[in-house]
């Protein structure tokens, strides 16, 4: 009977360990890792930022023009009737892109973002963020513009816009070649601000909407994928969707600043399967 007893007691306890054990690698090492990527303060006040649009100005000839949204086709064909004016807007690219994040930050840390507007931050600088959008989003300006992006130009010329490495001058790819591949492009950079290194200031924009949320689904839901070769370092990608699917999203070309031999050894075994280029300088 003792014997039973102790071997009762044995798998309750085992059982309390392997829960407790559960517990902390949910709680602790997977919010470390993910710190890695979104910055030590994701904890704190840490901010999701899409672009906010105001409406089109009114023709002159109709100065009480106001745009009327209307709803899509329902997918069984039933219609649907009315539509809204709205005063204010944003794409539904951002609204994709807040979604997927604010999924993994709850997941992962246990702690929602803070969902603002540009406009609202658009003055503060002393905050950590993931803006969503291009130039029209006023931080993906901010961080673009910032001496510490020393890895991507993400700009246009008058038929087209590109993004260019910084460093070599190559443009690694423009919006003509959305034409050719039936895929978007877009773009991931994390870095700390020059003037105040403790924030971590991250990006996703795409030259089209498939560019942006599949830029931000890819930092949402692979996080852990650039974790192996970026570390808790500053990087940018550059990643392909296919239009219409977020899911397909992937690396064409990674910049990170060069390592000491042993973390680039490190790095080559963990992405020892990747298959894209991974520019060092």
């Amino acid at each position: 009977m003792k014997a039973i007893a102790w071997n009762v007691i044995g798998g309750i306890v085992a059982g309390f360990v392997v829960l407790a054990s559960q517990y902390v690698y949910r709680k602790y090492w997977i919010a470390l890792r993910f710190k890695k990527i979104f910055g030590r303060d994701v904890t704190e006040t840490f901010h999701v930022v899409y672009s906010l649009l105001n409406e089109p100005e009114p023709p002159p000839e109709s100065p009480n023009w106001k745009p009327v949204f209307k709803k899509p086709q329902r997918a069984d064909g039933r219609g649907v009737g009315g539509g809204m004016n709205l005063g204010q807007i944003t794409s539904c690219a951002s609204a994709k892109a807040v979604a997927y994040l604010v999924n993994e930050f709850g997941k992962n840390v246990r702690t929602a973002p803070s969902i603002s507007s540009d406009t609202e931050v658009d003055t503060k600088m002393d905050l950590s963020f993931i803006s969503i959008g291009g130039l029209p989003n006023f931080k993906t300006s901010d961080l673009l513009n910032n001496p510490s992006n020393i890895f991507l130009e993400f700009g246009h010329e008058e038929q087209f816009m590109y993004i260019k490495n910084k460093n070599s001058g190559e443009i690694i790819v423009d919006s003509r070649e959305m034409q050719k591949t039936g895929c978007d492009y877009g773009i991931i950079i994390k870095l700390h601000p020059q003037n105040n290194q403790e924030r971590t200031w991250v990006c996703c924009a795409g030259f089209g909407i498939w560019g942006t949320s599949g830029a931000a689904y890819y930092l949402a839901y692979r996080w852990k994928e650039i974790l192996k070769w970026a570390g808790d370092k500053p990087f940018a990608c550059v990643v392909k969707t296919k239009s219409t699917s977020d899911e397909s999203t992937e690396i064409v070309e990674a910049i990170i600043r060069k390592r000491s031999w042993p973390l680039r050894v490190i790095r080559k075994i963990h992405c020892r399967n990747c298959h894209f280029r991974i520019t060092e300088f």
